[in-house]
C-alpha cells in the first residue's frame, strides 16, 4: 500500500496495476491506497472509484465511467468517450481512477479486446490522470494494454501470522483455538477465504477443527450461498472458471482439472508426464494464466513450478472426470518404476534418489484403488508398498495401512504379511517400538505356516527386527536370547545362521559379556566374509567397535568403527547415510573420550546427511555439537545448535515418550549454557 501511494503520489501521470487471482485482496488493497492520507491529500475529491465487474462490453465500461466523471457535466456530445475526456481534461486538479476488476472488460463477452485497449490508452493520454487498475490476470504485464508503461504489483498469499490475526479479528471467540492455523493452512492463507471461513465460524459458533473436517468433503461450498454475492467463495472462482475463453479451451480445462490433482503443483519437467493428453500445453498455459488460475513460481529457481490455490483446487475437484483421475493414477506407476529403475541402475544413491513429485503421488494413491483397467491388486499393492518404503513420507502410515486394508479385503495371507510389515517399519522408524513389536509378532505368526524359501527369508528378517524391538522396550535379555535361539533352528544356511549369531554377540554386549560378546560376533563377521556380505560385515564391526569401547579398549574401538566404514564403503551396495552413521559413531566415540577437534568435524559433516535423508541422528549430531561448543566456551554457537536439535526432535520424532525424554534432555543442555 505505502509503494503504490508513493508512486501515485510521486509520478506526474502514474500507472498502476495491481494483478492477481480472485480473493488475493485486489480490490481492499486498492481502496486502502485511495483511502490513505498522501493519496487523499493529492487527489481528494477527485478520485473516482469504478467498478468494472459488470462491465463486459466497451459501450458498458464506457457507460459506467460517464456516470462516475460526467455527473456535473452540463455540456454533452452525441460521443461519450469525447465527453469523458473532455471532463478530464478541463479539471486542472489531479484526477485518480481506480479502475476495479477490469478482467471484465478487458475480455468481453462481446465484440474485441482492441476497442477496451483503445479507450484505455485515451484516458492514459490525459496528462492529468492517474490510473490504479486491479485486474484477475497472471500473465505479463504487456498482456495489458502495451502502449502504457504499468507499475505491476502482484499480491500474494499473505502470511501465517496475518492470516491467523484476520481470523481471530473476524471470529474473536478463536483466539484460543488450537486447530486455526490448520484450518487457514488448508485455504492456503487466501484473505477472501479465511474471512469468510472465520464468519462460518463465527455464525454457527464452530470450532477450527470443525471447519476444517467440513472444508474436507464440501471444499468452497461451505463458503459460498450465502445470500449475499460479495460473500461467495464460489462466484469469486466462478468468475474466472467460467470465462468464456477458459471454456471454450479444452486443454486449459483438462490442465485445471491435472492441476486439481496435485497438491503442491508440479514443474515444467513433469507436467507433460501428468498430462499426456493435451495438445497444446503452452496455450493451456497461457489461458488460465490469463484467467488467473495458474500460479507459477517466481525468480530464478528452476524448474518452474505450476500449481493452483487451494481454494481453485477445491473448487474444480467436483469437476475432474474419472479418466482424468485414471491418467493421473497411472502416471504416479510410472514414477515409481522410473524410481525402482534407478535404484536398480544406481543402488548406493538409493536414498538420494527422491521419487519425482512425491507428495502428489502420496494424495493419489491414498485415493484410489486398483482397477481391471488401470493395474493388478498385486501390482498396485507392490507400488503401494514400494512407496511407503521409498518416499519421504517413510514415517506416515497411511499408505502401509491402506494397502494392508487392501491386502485384507484380498483375503491373500502373504500379501497381509507384507502390507504389516510395511507398516511395521514405519511405527520402527516413528520410534513408536512397542506398536512396531506388535505388528513383527503378528507377522512372525502369519509368516511361520509357510515353508517356501521366499516366506523363510521373510520370517527371518521379521523375527531379527522383533529382535531389536524387544533389545530398544528393554525386555529381558534372556528370553531374546531364547527367541533367538528358537530361530537358528529354522535357517538353512549360513548367512541366515549369521545374522542370527551376530544379533546374539549384540545381546552378550548389552549383557555386558564383553568377552563373549567379542567372541561371537568375531565368528559372525567371519561368516561374513565367506558368504561376501560386505554390508554385514560392516554392521557386524560397529557391533564390534561399541564392545571395545565398553570394555575400554579405545584404539580397538576407533579401528573397528573406521574398518566398519570403509568395508561399507568399499562394499557398492550401502548408501551415504550409513556410511556417514559409521562417522557419527566415530566422532561419537571421540566426543566421549573429550577429543572434541576431532570429533566437531565429523558432525558438522555428517548432520546435512542425515538432515536430507529425515534420519533422527540428525538431532544426535545436534546435540554433540552443541556440547562441544559449550565446552569450548561458544555459548551463541552451543544455544543455536541445541535449538536446530529441538526444532529436528518435533518434526521428525513425533509426540513419543522417547521423543519427549530427548527434548528434556536438550533444553536441560540450553539452559545450563544460557546460565552461564
Amino acid at each position: 500500500m505505502e509503494e503504490i501511494s508513493q508512486l501515485l503520489c510521486n509520478e506526474a501521470t502514474p500507472r498502476v496495476s495491481i494483478l492477481g487471482p480472485g480473493g488475493i485482496g485486489k480490490t481492499s488493497l486498492a481502496l486502502a491506497i485511495v483511502e490513505s492520507p498522501a493519496v487523499q491529500s493529492k487527489y481528494g475529491s477527485r478520485c473516482y472509484w469504478i467498478p468494472c465487474i459488470n462491465a463486459s462490453s466497451s459501450t458498458l465500461l464506457l457507460q459506467l465511467l460517464y456516470t462516475q466523471v460526467c455527473s456535473a457535466r452540463t455540456t454533452t456530445t452525441n460521443d461519450i468517450l469525447s465527453d469523458i475526456l473532455a471532463e478530464l481534461r478541463h479539471v486542472e486538479e489531479p484526477t485518480l481512477l481506480l479502475l476495479d476488476n477490469f478482467e471484465t472488460p478487458w475480455f468481453p463477452s462481446q465484440g474485441t479486446t482492441q476497442a477496451i485497449d483503445d479507450i484505455l490508452f485515451q484516458l492514459h493520454k490525459c496528462s492529468r490522470v492517474a490510473i490504479l487498475l486491479t485486474m484477475r490476470l497472471l500473465g505479463k504485464p504487456k498482456d495489458l494494454c502495451n502502449r502504457i508503461r504499468w507499475h505491476t504489483r502482484h499480491p500474494q498469499p499473505v502470511s501465517k501470522e496475518a492470516s491467523r490475526l484476520i481470523f481471530h479479528d473476524v471470529y474473536p471467540d478463536s483466539k484460543e483455538d488450537p486447530d486455526v492455523d490448520a484450518l487457514i493452512a488448508a485455504v492456503g492463507h487466501m484473505p477472501y477465504a479465511v474471512v469468510l471461513m472465520a464468519k462460518s465460524g463465527e455464525t454457527c459458533d464452530f470450532t477450527a477443527k470443525m471447519l476444517l473436517e467440513e472444508w474436507k468433503q464440501a471444499g468452497t461450498k461451505m463458503i459460498s450461498h450465502s445470500g449475499s454475492p460479495e460473500e461467495d467463495m464460489n462466484r469469486s472462482i466462478g468468475l474466472s472458471v467460467n470465462r468464456h475463453f477458459v471454456q471454450q479451451n479444452p486443454d486449459a480445462l483438462l490442465l485445471l482439472q491435472i492441476l486439481a490433482l496435485l497438491p503442491v503443483g508440479t514443474s515444467m519437467d513433469n507436467l507433460r508426464q501428468w498430462a499426456p493428453n493435451i495438445e497444446s500445453l503452452s496455450s493451456a498455459i497461457r489461458t488460465l494464466s490469463s484467467a488467473a488460475l495458474l500460479l507459477q513460481s517466481e525468480g530464478h529457481v528452476t524448474p518452474k513450478i505450476l500449481s493452483i490455490l487451494p481454494v481453485v483446487q477445491s473448487f474444480t475437484t467436483g469437476q475432474i472426470l474419472e479418466e482424468v483421475r485414471q491418467n493421473a493414477q497411472k502416471a504416479c506407476y510410472r514414477f515409481i518404476f522410473n524410481h525402482i529403475s534407478q535404484c536398480d541402475v544406481h543402488p548406493r544413491d538409493f536414498e538420494s534418489i527422491a521419487i519425482a513429485e512425491d507428495h502428489n503421488i502420496r494424495l493419489i494413491l491414498l485415493n484410489s484403488k486398483p482397477t481391471n483397467i488401470l493395474i493388478s491388486l498385486d501390482l498396485h499393492l507392490k507400488y503401494l508398498l514400494y512407496f511407503s518404503q521409498a518416499s519421504c513420507h517413510r514415517r506416515n502410515p497411511d499408505i502401509s495401512e491402506q494397502a494392508l486394508s487392501l491386502a485384507q479385503e484380498s483375503g491373500d495371507q502373504k500379501m497381509i504379511a507384507q502390507a504389516l510389515f510395511a507398516l511395521a517399519l514405519v511405527y520402527g522408524r516413528k520410534n513408536a517400538y512397542d506398536i512396531a513389536e506388535r505388528y513383527f509378532s503378528e507377522i512372525y505368526d502369519l509368516l511361520c505356516k509357510f515353508t517356501d524359501p521366499e516366506s523363510a527369508q521373510k520370517t527371518l528378517e521379521c523375527g531379527l527386527m522383533l529382535v531389536c524391538c524387544k533389545q530398544v522396550l528393554h525386555q529381558p535379555l534372556q528370553v531374546i536370547v531364547e527367541f533367538l535361539q528358537t530361530l537358528s533352528l529354522t535357517l538353512g544356511d549360513d548367512f541366515q545362521r549369521a545374522l542370527v549369531i551376530k544379533n546374539l554377540g549384540d545381546c552378550f554386549r548389552m549383557r555386558g559379556q564383553f568377552p563373549e560378546a567379542l567372541c561371537t560376533l568375531q565368528e559372525a563377521k567371519d561368516m561374513f566374509m565367506r558368504t561376501g556380505h560386505l554390508d554385514q560385515v560392516a554392521g557386524t564391526l560397529s557391533f564390534i567397535s561399541d564392545s571395545y569401547y565398553l570394555s575400554s579398549q579405545v584404539e580397538k574401538c576407533l579401528a573397528s568403527i573406521w574398518e566398519a566404514r570403509e568395508v561399507a564403503k568399499s562394499s557398492g551396495i550401502v548408501t551415504k547415510t550409513v556410511i556417514a552413521f559409521f562417522d557419527f559413531k566415530r566422532g561419537y566415540f571421540l566426543f566421549m573420550l573429550q577429543r572434541d577437534m576431532e570429533a566437531l568435524p565429523i558432525f558438522q559433516e555428517c548432520w546435512p546427511i542425515f538432515e536430507s535423508a529425515q534420519s533422527s541422528t540428525v538431532v544426535d549430531c545436534f546435540m554433540h555439537m552443541g556440547s562441544i561448543y559449550a565446552r569450548q566456551g561458544s555459548h551463541d554457537d552451543a544455544c543455536g545448535a541445541f535449538e536446530s536439535a529441538i526444532a529436528k526432535r518435533t518434526e521428525l520424532n513425533g509426540d513419543t515418550a522417547g521423543g519427549r525424554d530427548k527434548t528434556m534432555l536438550l533444553e536441560k543442555l540450553k539452559e545450563q549454557v544460557v546460565g552461564r
